[in-house]
């Protein structure tokens, strides 16, 4: 059974141990408690007789007694625990500082990987622990055996800032074939240190880019706990601007219909020929030279009010400050024209028609409007998305990237019918597709007894 990576400072710490103290209320009128159980954090009163413990990430694990009466509560914190194999894995007792924060501990149960190496030894005895946890006389245990990640990676790993821009890193790693961010195991560092060209938040890991630089600086990142690869770098190049482009939405040509949407971008590319994504910045701007024909409501979204034509652009850098006389650092963008237009709606169509999907997974609809001079135009944000069944299988809506995702909501089969329509400029016109959920095997279920 996998455990999720789990990290609580002291005042978090404090807060749940009030909390499981007041829950225990079988104690008293001779109920005591007659066995102790460890289970997974938030697994219920389940018996579990193994966990995986993935090397790069810390877990959690939680001692129960059983009364009397049949009842349980929670006595991590009131539990002595120990590991049999310290030198594979280590449990706290509220005694583990948290890296770079020595007055903040690791919660009672939190178990940490301490086997290193680039590999682990083939045999799960080598790379087993068990751990105890003993209270009134009264003891529990549980094996944990340690596995590796896959596919560890630093993100972005090749990305050329712009001076003024902020760039989020990310270390990711695959647990069980999904795709984690790892960066609460994790510190960052720049392998040399120049706030002439770029500075990091090691918090966040943001870095700020200031200016070009002759060379690339490096950043570094750094697991706190064992790994098969214990730090990971990237290069972390500054460069001027060549060009700046607004990039428009794929498939939409240069006429958008009126009171819809265009999400568009702003891309810098540099003189190596690589770009770098600036929509979401705090020094991009996207200009509407006729904001009453269409006008930018978001970063990189674009509305349209009502026929007419307006020129678009965006820019990007620090504006001109007049009154400081101040010039700025403002790259800006070629110029584009739009032309909004004002046809009727006459059909909507929605594809898929049909999907099949596992059940707690997701899948994307689109819908396209069709409309009376025989144009076409994704319409997918400006519909009216309901699902037949909607305590099964839910569907997003409005001016938002998640418009037409279907959620399956419950572990259940289900065959619904999600339909699109109710728009502004024609009411009457929709379209339907059916969705299958297929339900899945309780992985966990299949795992808890072993490695």
């Amino acid at each position: 059974m996998i455990l999720s990576p789990l990290r609580q400072p002291l005042a978090a710490s404090l807060l749940a141990t009030v909390g499981l103290l007041a829950g225990c209320s079988n104690v008293g009128d001779g109920n005591k408690p007659e066995s102790l159980r460890i289970v997974l954090v938030n697994q219920g009163t389940e018996v579990v007789e193994g966990v995986t413990l993935y090397r790069c990430t810390r877990s959690s694990l939680v001692l129960l007694a059983q009364f009397t009466n049949g009842g349980f509560g929670n006595y991590s914190n009131r539990a002595r625990w120990s590991s049999d194999n310290p030198a594979v894995v280590r449990v706290s007792n509220f005694d583990e500082p948290v890296p770079g924060d020595d007055d903040q501990f690791f919660v009672h149960g939190t178990i940490t990987p301490v086997l290193a190496g680039a590999s682990l030894p083939a045999d799960p005895v080598a790379r087993t622990a068990t751990i105890r946890a003993e209270y009134l006389g009264l003891t529990a245990s549980i094996d944990v055996t340690l596995e590796d990640p896959t596919d560890l990676r630093l993100l972005p790993e090749n990305q050329t800032l712009a001076p003024e821009s902020l760039q989020v890193y990310t270390v990711t790693g695959k647990i069980d074939d999904v795709e984690l961010s790892l960066n609460s195991n994790v510190s960052f560092a720049l392998a040399e240190e120049n706030d002439e060209v770029a500075t990091l938040n090691e918090n966040t890991a943001i870095i700020t880019a200031v200016a070009p630089g002759a060379e690339p600086l490096q950043l570094n990142a750094s697991f706190d706990v064992a790994c098969p690869t214990p730090t990971l770098s990237v290069p972390v190049p500054v460069a001027a601007i060549d060009t700046l482009e607004l990039r428009r939405e794929e498939g939409f040509s240069g006429e958008l219909v009126d009171d819809t949407t265009e999400l568009y971008r702003a891309v810098a590319r540099f003189a190596d020929g690589s770009e770098q994504n600036l929509t979401g910045q705090a020094r991009t701007l996207f200009r509407s030279a006729t904001p009453t024909v269409a006008n930018f409501i978001g970063s990189g979204t674009l509305l349209a009010i009502a026929p007419g034509s307006t020129e678009l652009k965006v820019e990007f850098g620090t504006q001109p400050d007049e009154e400081e006389n101040e010039p700025g650092s403002v790259v800006a963008s070629a110029p584009q024209t739009l032309t909004v237009v004002a046809p009727l709606l006459t059909a909507i169509s929605v594809t898929p028609e049909t999907a099949t999907i596992d059940a707690l997974t997701t899948q994307a609809f689109r819908a396209v409007g069709t409309y009376d001079d025989q144009r076409t135009q994704d319409i997918t944000r400006h519909v009216v998305w309901s699902s037949s069944d909607a305590t099964k299988v839910t569907i997003s809506g409005g001016v938002s990237l998640n418009a037409g995702i279907a959620v399956s909501r419950t572990n259940e089969a289900a065959t619904v019918t999600l339909t699109a329509g109710n728009t502004a400029t024609n009411p009457t016109v929709s379209d339907t597709a059916t969705l299958t959920v297929v339900p899945v095997e309780d992985e966990e279920e299949d795992a808890g007894g072993g490695s």
